[in-house]
């Protein structure tokens, strides 16, 4: 038995040691019991007793275990925003599905009234029919050149690899305002989608639950 000299100490109450209990992958500190009570144990101790009141003033106890009521923690508002995220947004699977179904139907429904203008004035109407066309080309427009944009750099990327031309500095990695890059683009990501194509022809089989084939039919 271990007892500091300094009755300020913190040791167990139970066993009387100042020591953590240590083994293989586990350290049990020592803490605050979770009562008013100034003393401290080790969590294994402590679940040999009574785990609902107190040892010392036999009153149920209010606080969490190791939390020490004179020290109170102070709050991580951080920790609490990404708890109320992970439960509303990520954990919440129905309340997100039914913000993208409401988000998806406020888009479809103002699309088919810019589609569709009946506002009862020639020029309302003509105006909504030229910001159909608009909307439709500009998110046409920056979803082809996105695209394009990946494709180049992806076939960028094989060309400085295969031909060892990471010394051109010119080539390689080009940047966004250059025209070469979305004219690479148009063989770079087809290649890219058959790329991804083949990867997942050949690995979804080995991930799958209830197929015990290695590679998909056809292949093998």
């Amino acid at each position: 038995m271990d007892i500091s000299a300094n009755s300020a100490a913190e040791h167990c109450c139970i066993c009387l040691e100042c020591d953590d209990i240590v083994s293989c992958c586990f350290r049990d500190k020592i803490r605050h019991i979770p009562c008013n009570c100034n003393m401290y144990c080790h969590k294994y101790c402590f679940e040999k007793t009574n785990t609902t009141k107190c040892m010392i003033c036999k009153q149920e106890y209010l606080v969490s275990w190791g939390q020490d009521p004179n020290k109170p923690k102070k709050k991580n508002h951080c920790k609490i925003f990404k708890k109320t995220i992970k439960k509303k947004y990520i954990l919440g699977k129905i309340s997100l599905q039914k913000q993208n179904r409401r988000l998806e139907k406020s888009i479809i429904n103002c699309m088919n009234k810019l589609y569709h203008p009946d506002f009862g004035n020639c020029c309302l109407d003509m105006c909504a029919a030229t910001c159909y066309s608009i909307v439709v080309l500009v998110v046409s427009t920056a979803i082809i050149m996105f695209c394009l944009m990946i494709g180049g750099y992806y076939l960028n990327i094989i060309l400085c690899i295969l031909f060892n031309l990471w010394g051109n500095k010119y080539f390689c990695l080009l940047s966004t305002n250059d025209g070469l890059l979305y004219l690479l683009g148009i063989i770079g990501f087809p290649l890219l989608m058959c790329s991804f194509g083949c990867c997942y022809a050949c690995a979804c089989p080995l991930v799958a639950n209830n197929n015990p084939r290695v590679f998909p039919y056809g292949i093998v």
